[in-house]
């Protein structure tokens, strides 16, 4: 125990002013009281003197605890499991020499600390259960967390329990702090068994080739003993090199030759073989090589009928290309990020995988790779582009604003609601994907036109009567009335949807019929013929193997309308949608006419254009430029920047159906040329020098820009496994030279996009590819560093036989306890007693 205080100089000179007022005092009563009351009031006064410099000094009690919170802090990560067992049973047999006023707490760690036990006096046996990230080590956030988990008022102890080996954070500072927080920290090391492990490090190659050329492949490879085993090298999933090698403990290097023969980014996997390996988990490693050409390379995503015009224009401009259906293309970023451009021809959304959806994004966005959209009849509205992130991305969007002075549509939407239709697949119900597709359509439509939605079973019943659309929001609400039940009548409900018709004053009268049973095999031949004479189309969904697709196929044929067969429910409402879009006549537009240039960009001069068929309508978006638009002054040629990538848009197609004028004009190659090369990613990299050192998950990064100049700086945006992404200013070491350092916290892919700014212009960019391709919890050669730093420099080293809770406190606990609220009232009532006595 002892005593603190606040001394300042404003502190002493108030405390001056209260002595100098209490001798004037003194002064003017010396001779005004007896001698006893004189001593009584000098007393009293003394005492508030008193009070109130130890209130302005605020003088503190100083106390250290009487009891201990002892916290076991548990290393469970890979490196350290197999010492669980030895670490229950030593923290169980310390538990029973505890001190009944101690408490305790255990916390277990891997890549993060949890916490086990919370901290109780009453705790008589641990089992650790708590399964913290065990692929990362990181003593450093495990010590800081369990230094502020610690209660106040109490004495601290923390025992470690570690291999010694951490490979995130940084645990050196951390222990430092631990002092100045009078936190006495205590480490029982565990001691990891040495098994035959053999370890494939790294796979040393250029980043940067010329196609054709042969470089070296240097492979580092360490063992904890001597060995015999294979080496197999990997090209895009492809077997180049089996070899049988050789190895010593310690660190061994080889040499492999490899001729770079495709084109992209290419990644290389090594992998090793060895019988004696104990620990298979650090047998293979990935690294990429980006294999260049004098000629730029494209990626061309497309069904060949519609992409092979598109091909033979690659062919001619002498620019690289590969091709890929939409269902083979490789979606990965590795993959996508060795193209300069990418190019979708005619490609339904459906088609489209999220992962690639996700990484063309990306490129775009964070390598400004080139991104063309070629139309035709499976794209924009009609391909399910709508709300999705390839909308998000193009200068157009697939909703168009305005009516286009089109006739307004009468819409009457046919909806099986037989039992059979609460049938399920997939988890979804039937009735439930027509009640969503139902409102894909009316949503589609505008106000002018006409919606009806009758639902058919052994009876009908309108559950939204045939009307113009004014109130959208309730007729979506009153779509969920659509329920199932009774059998199947498809006759009625046609007849019905006929005399709707008649009554409304619509001008594109068109039905959707959707039916998964068989009805009525006879009697259509009158409504049909009825339908027919009032211009009233029908289209037709028969879902699942018991619909009667026959019959549904003929009526929607008779009528002039479309039949589809549905075995997946979730592809319901795209066919409602698509449908929708068809009948407004504003999205697919067949007819001839000459597309006018409007920009003024060096794309098109002055001249007699081809004529185009047809295209499919779309609707400019803000900050976009149009190039070309139709006589109706929709797109169909238009561009804009998206983030560092250019994105086209043609809205027409390249497979001659529609542009069997342009595919023969004489100048097609030349100003399809222009466009082509506008979209090409322009920064080839040349001119970037970027060296990465990689330890473990620790990344040390070194990048000369090429360009000695002021005011530069650089950037790296990381994207990682789980779409993670990260931002990193560099720092600059010299003129146009900058370093930095990241950490892989997660196993998977990770692209660096290196960004390079003079002042606030972007002047150059480049990419790497790097990997985590197992835990460094496996790696041989984990920081011995960090090991030395706890297991031999620091003095409180524990073994299985010393009892913790017998060891002395050596750096206690001082807890400061104000004392002012105690003066400052004592001082009051003082104050008070030396008026009652000058007044008596």
């Amino acid at each position: 125990m002892a005593i603190d205080s606040e001394i300042n100089i404003i502190n002493i000179f108030i405390c001056f002013c209260i002595v100098v007022y209490f001798l004037i005092q003194f002064n003017r009563h010396f001779n005004t009281f007896s001698k006893k009351k004189f001593v009584m009031w000098i007393c009293i006064r003394l005492t508030i003197i008193a009070c109130l410099i130890c209130a302005f000094f605020n003088v503190k009690w100083i106390a250290t605890p009487h009891y201990t919170t002892t916290v076991f802090l548990v290393d469970m990560s890979l490196s350290a499991e197999e010492h669980k067992k030895e670490i229950e049973d030593y923290i169980n047999r310390q538990l029973l020499k505890k001190k009944a006023r101690d408490k305790i707490a255990v916390i277990t760690f891997g890549k993060e600390p949890m916490i086990e036990v919370p901290i109780s006096k009453d705790i008589k046996e641990v089992r650790l259960e708590t399964k913290p990230n065990p692929l990362f080590t990181n003593i450093e956030e495990a010590l800081s967390f369990t230094a502020d988990y610690f209660p106040l008022n109490t004495n601290k102890r923390i025992v470690l329990f570690t291999d010694g080996y951490e490979n995130m954070g940084n645990v050196y500072e951390e222990v430092l702090k631990l002092k100045s927080q009078n936190i006495n920290l205590y480490i029982y090391p565990l001691k990891n068994k040495l098994n035959a492990d053999f370890q494939i490090t790294a796979i040393n190659m250029p980043h940067y080739v010329y196609r054709g050329a042969r470089v070296s492949a240097e492979v580092v490879i360490d063992a904890t003993s001597d060995g015999e085993g294979l080496f197999r090298l990997y090209s895009s999933g492809n077997k180049i090199i089996e070899k049988h090698i050789k190895v010593q403990r310690g660190k061994n290097t080889f040499l492999f030759k490899v001729l770079m023969q495709d084109v992209g980014n290419i990644k290389y996997t090594g992998e090793i073989e060895f019988k004696e390996d104990t620990n298979p988990e650090n047998n293979f490693i990935n690294v990429s090589t980006m294999v260049i050409d004098d000629k730029p390379n494209v990626l061309i995503v497309g069904n060949r009928e519609d992409a092979k015009n598109v091909e033979n224009l690659l062919d001619s401009l002498h620019i690289h290309k590969e091709c890929y259906t939409p269902s083979r293309v490789p979606s990965s970023i590795d993959f996508l990020s060795g193209f300069q451009e990418i190019i979708l021809v005619n490609v339904d959304h459906k088609y489209i995988s999220s992962e690639l959806e996700k990484n063309i994004e990306r490129c775009v966005r964070e390598q400004g790779i080139g991104l063309i959209v070629i139309g035709g009849e499976n794209t924009f509205a009609l391909g399910g582009y709508e709300n999705t992130t390839l909308e998000k991305m193009l200068p157009v969007r697939c909703k168009m604003r305005g009516n286009k002075k089109q006739p307004n549509t009468g819409l009457i939407l046919i909806i099986d609601c037989s039992g059979s239709m609460e049938d399920e697949s997939g988890g979804v119900k039937k009735i439930e994907m027509a009640k969503e597709a139902a409102i894909k359509s009316i949503e589609i439509l505008e106000d002018k036109d006409y919606i009806g939605v009758l639902g058919f079973s052994d009876r009908l019943e309108w559950i939204i009567p045939f009307q113009q659309i004014k109130d959208k929001e309730k007729i979506k609400y009153n779509i969920g009335k659509l329920r199932a039940k009774g059998g199947t009548l498809i006759l009625p409900a046609l007849k019905e949807a006929e005399k709707a018709f008649k009554r409304a004053d619509v001008k594109i009268k068109h039905i959707i019929l959707l039916s998964d049973g068989q009805g009525e095999r006879e009697g259509f031949k009158e409504v049909v013929s009825n339908m027919k004479i009032q211009n009233i189309t029908l289209s037709s969904v028969a879902v699942g193997q018991d619909a009667e697709k026959k019959l549904l196929k003929t009526v929607s044929k008779f009528t002039g309308g479309r039949s589809y067969e549905v075995v997946n429910y979730y592809e319901i409402p795209d066919i409602f949608a698509r449908e929708t879009y068809l009948i407004t006549k504003k999205y697919l537009n067949n007819y001839v006419f000459v597309p006018e240039i409007v920009s003024k960009k060096d794309y098109f001069e002055k001249q007699n254009l081809p004529a185009l068929r047809g295209y499919l309508g779309t609707g400019i978006k803000d900050g976009a430029d149009i190039i070309l638009q139709s006589d109706k002054e929709d797109p169909i040629l238009a561009v804009w920047n998206y983030y560092l990538g250019k994105v086209i848009v043609w809205t027409s197609d390249l497979s001659g159906k529609w542009s069997s004028d342009w595919i023969n004009w004489g100048e097609f190659q030349r100003q399809w040329g222009k466009i082509i090369n506008e979209a090409l990613n322009i920064y080839r990299y040349k001119d970037v020098k970027v060296q990465i050192l990689q330890d473990g998950c620790k990344v040390f990064i070194y990048l000369d820009s090429g360009k000695k100049k002021e005011k530069m700086s650089a950037q790296v945006v990381i994207q990682g496994p789980e779409d993670v992404q990260k931002k990193i200013n560099l720092k600059q070491i010299r003129l146009g030279e900058f370093q930095g350092q990241i950490v892989l916290d997660r196993l998977g892919d990770y692209v660096l996009t290196f960004h390079i700014y003079h002042g606030d212009k972007e002047v150059n960019r480049t990419v790497r590819t790097i990997y985590l391709d197992y835990s460094p919890e496996y790696d041989i050669n984990q920081d011995i560093n960090v090991k030395n730093i706890l297991l031999t420099n620091f003095a409180n080293i524990l073994d299985e036989n010393l009892n913790i809770f017998d060891l002395p406190i050596t750096l206690l606990n001082k807890s400061k306890k104000s004392l002012k609220y105690l003066f400052i009232p004592l001082a009051l009532f003082l104050f008070i007693a030396d008026i009652w006595i000058r007044k008596n």
